[in-house]
């Protein structure tokens, strides 16, 4: 088992970020880059000295990160980073799909005009940070949209499950987000969804919504070494393309 020390997403500029925030999000993304495998060792002094902060910050990131399942770690042991079944991930993403399809249909039904005002707020403020190149903002207002829409379904259950399972993916989210059109697709993706709100259509909302979840679980493993590879094999056996199962949008 090997102790990798993370290069920190090749110390990118983050903005007004936290420390944690910024130790998290480089190792996360030298975990789903596949630059660290699974079982190599997250050394929290080693990781405190290339990122140049305290060993606090780097074990509030490693808590997020065991939090969201991309890291092992025992009582008194240094965490390890976790083997992932694809199948029990992408029923992460299934599970979530649902929730955020079922939110969307809620919210269409119920949410009034100063709300869906709102949604149309947050929505332009990301088109416009997007345009600016400011990407974790962007990426904050992005999260505000779901948020925003899971509140309007005026659920109290659904919006705590819904919640506890939307933070576990963040990360993957997060990642997927990044790749190579990535950013422009979820834009548009948010653009038909708030479309589908204001004009009072709720299957169209929860078809759209849950599409857009479920092809970011897609792209994911498609792109995470790891996962792609089991992914492969998977497909030789002959199982089914998810994304494009359920019914189709009019």
């Amino acid at each position: 088992m090997s102790t990798v020390v993370p290069d920190g997403g090749n110390n990118r500029e983050h903005g007004n970020l936290t420390q944690a925030e910024i130790v998290r999000i480089g190792l996360e993304t030298d975990i789903l880059s596949g630059r660290v495998s699974p079982g190599s060792v997250i050394d929290e002094t080693e990781t405190s000295k290339q990122f140049g902060v305290s060993r606090t910050p780097v074990r509030e990131a490693i808590f997020l990160l065991v939090q969201a399942g991309l890291l092992k770690k025992e009582a008194r042991k240094r965490a390890i980073v976790a083997e992932i079944n694809v199948d029990d991930f992408f029923g992460l993403f299934e599970t979530l799909a649902e929730l955020e399809g079922l939110s969307a249909r809620f919210a269409t039904e119920r949410m009034n005009r100063a709300e869906c005002f709102e949604l149309s707020r947050i929505h332009t403020a990301a088109a416009e940070k997007l345009l600016l190149g400011e990407i974790d903002d962007y990426s904050a207002l992005g999260r505000a949209f779901h948020a925003h829409i899971l509140e309007g379904s005026k659920n109290s259950t659904l919006i705590k499950i819904t919640s506890e399972l939307a933070a576990r993916l963040i990360p993957y989210r997060r990642f997927q987000v990044a790749l190579e059109g990535g950013l422009q697709r979820n834009q548009d993706d948010h653009d038909t969804i708030l479309a589908a709100i204001k004009s009072k259509d709720a299957e169209a909302a929860y078809q759209l919504m849950r599409r857009h979840t479920l092809e970011q679980g897609d792209a994911v493993i498609a792109n995470i070494p790891a996962f792609s590879l089991l992914e492969r094999t998977a497909e030789g056996k002959g199982r089914p393309s998810r994304s494009s199962a359920g019914s189709e949008i009019s």
